[in-house]
């Protein structure tokens, strides 16, 4: 879960920081650079709850294997 937060915040961060640095290409690339750093975060996020899960209830996990 740590990894998926960092991901998101990093990712938020270097948005940020082209919005203010190359206005141009954040305009032209914004759309297809946010949807890229969701789309990579969310099967972190998948990954994280579902080990936690199975952590939590073995049974879970002998299902999912």
């Amino acid at each position: 879960m740590i990894l998926a937060f960092l991901f998101i915040v990093l990712g938020i961060i270097l948005l940020k920081k082209l919005k203010r640095h190359f206005p141009k290409f954040f305009g032209e690339h914004r759309c297809l650079m946010i949807t890229a750093t969701v789309l990579l975060t969310v099967p972190l996020t998948f990954r994280a709850v579902f080990d936690g899960i199975k952590i939590i209830s073995p049974d879970f996990m002998h299902w999912v294997d």
